[in-house]
C-alpha cells in the first residue's frame, strides 16, 4: 500500500510521527529519509543540540543519527554542559555524541556555542576547517588562537567564557586583529545571553564583535593579570570603562593608543581622586606631544562639566601649556552618585590649582 502512496501523502504521514518514529523511518529506505529530511527537518530543526538530556527521547545513537542528517542544513550548533552525566559516561558521551559531528560537514554553519569543555584545540581546528561561513563562535574555558580565527574570515561575534583572563593567550588570540573599540565592564553581558544562565554567573567573559570591538565582563580582581594583553594593544580609537580598574592600567592604555579620540568613564565610588588623575593624564598626554584631543565622557550633570572644562583649561595655562590635550563631555546618561562624585572631583581640581 505504501508503494501507492504519493509524496504529499507520505509527508502527511511522516508530520504525525514522532521525533523517534521519524528517525526510524530515514533507515526504511531513500525515499522516506529525503522526504523527512528535506520537507520536514530541512524547516523545523536547524539547531544541532548536544547535551544530557536527549532531544525528545531520543537515545544517543538516535541522536548521533539524527544530528547526521540535519547537518547540511544546520545553522547552529549548541553543545550544552554535562553537568547532568555521570562522570563514568563521559567517555560514551564524547565517543558515541561529540566526536562524530566533527567527521560532519557543515555548510550551511553560522553560529557554534561550546558551553562545555570536551573539546581542544585540535577539535577546535577540525570543525572550522568544515565550517566557511562561520559568524558566530561562543567557547566555554578555551582561548582560540589566531590561527583558529584567521580561519572565521565572516566571524563577527566572539565570546569567551573563561574562569580567569591571562595576557599571553589573549595577546596570541588577538594580535592579528586591529581592535578599535574596548569596553571594560564589572557587569556587562552580551545581549543574546540569557541572564538566568547559571554557568555564567562566576565567569569571566570576553566578548568581541565584528573583530574590532572588545569587551571583558566581570574584571574584577583580573587587572593587574592583563596588564601586558592592555599595553599590547594600540589601535584603540573608543575606550569604555565601566569597572573598577587600576589608574596605572588606564593610563597605560591611553598612552599606548595614539589614535584614541573618546573615553567614557563611569564615575562611581570606586573611582575616587578623578580630579587628580585627570590632571595627570593632561600632563602625561602633553609629555607626549599628541596631536589628537582625548574627549572624556563622564555622566555628570551638564553644570559640573562646565566648571570641570574650565578648571582644567586653567590648570594647562598655569602649566604653561598652549594647547589642550583633554576635552571633557557630558555622557548621555547620568545617575545622582556621579553627581556627588563630580563635586568631589571638582573640588580636587581647584585644591590642586591652589596649591
Amino acid at each position: 500500500m505504501v508503494d501507492v502512496l504519493t509524496v504529499d501523502c507520505l509527508l502527511e504521514v511522516f508530520k504525525y510521527l514522532s521525533l523517534n518514529d521519524q528517525v526510524a523511518a530515514t533507515a526504511v529506505n531513500k525515499c522516506f529519509r529525503n522526504i523527512i529530511v528535506d520537507r520536514i527537518w530541512r524547516l523545523k530543526y536547524k539547531t544541532i543540540v548536544l547535551k544530557d538530556a536527549g532531544v525528545g527521547d531520543l537515545t544517543m545513537e538516535e541522536r548521533s543519527l539524527f544530528n547526521s542528517l540535519i547537518a547540511p542544513h544546520a545553522i547552529k550548533i549548541i553543545v550544552h554542559e554535562r553537568h547532568l552525566l555521570p562522570s563514568s559516561s563521559a567517555g560514551k558521551w564524547r565517543d558515541i555524541i561529540y566526536a562524530p559531528i566533527l567527521k560532519l560537514e557543515y555548510p550551511q554553519l553560522r553560529e557554534i556555542r561550546f558551553y562545555d569543555t570536551c573539546f581542544d584545540k585540535d577539535d577546535l581546528t577540525v570543525i572550522l576547517n568544515k565550517c566557511p561561513h562561520l559568524e558566530v563562535l561562543l567557547l566555554k574555558d578555551q582561548y582560540p588562537t589566531d590561527q583558529h580565527l584567521a580561519k572565521i574570515p565572516h566571524l563577527r561575534e566572539l565570546v569567551l567564557v573563561l574562569h580567569s583572563l591571562y595576557s599571553e593567550p589573549l595577546k596570541n588570540c588577538f594580535k592579528n586583529i586591529a581592535i578599535s573599540r574596548l569596553c571594560l565592564d564589572d557587569r556587562y553581558r552580551p545581549s543574546n545571553m540569557k541572564s538566568n544562565q547559571p554557568l555564567l554567573a562566576p565567569f569571566k567573559i570576553l566578548y568581541c564583535v565584528r573583530k574590532e570591538i572588545l569587551n571583558i565582563t566581570n574584571l574584577r580582581g583580573q587587572g593587574s593579570q592583563l596588564y601586558e594583553f592592555f599595553n599590547s594593544l594600540q589601535t584603540l580609537k573608543e575606550l569604555f570603562v565601566n569597572a573598577k580598574v587600576m589608574p596605572i592600567i588606564l593610563f597605560s592604555l591611553i598612552e599606548g593608543n595614539l589614535q584614541l579620540e573618546h573615553l567614557y568613564i563611569k564615575i562611581g565610588y570606586e573611582f575616587q581622586g578623578f580630579g587628580e588623575w585627570i590632571c595627570n593624564l593632561s600632563d602625561r598626554l602633553h609629555e607626549q606631544q599628541r596631536n589628537q584631543i582625548i574627549t572624556v565622557h563622564v555622566g555628570w550633570q551638564e553644570l559640573p562639566v562646565q566648571l570641570m572644562q574650565q578648571a582644567l583649561e586653567l590648570y594647562d595655562h598655569c602649566r604653561g601649556y598652549r594647547r589642550p590635550a583633554i576635552r571633557i563631555q557630558k555622557r548621555a546618561t547620568s545617575d545622582q552618585a556621579e553627581y556627588m562624585v563630580s563635586l568631589e572631583a571638582l573640588v580636587q581640581l581647584v585644591n590642586i590649582l591652589m596649591d
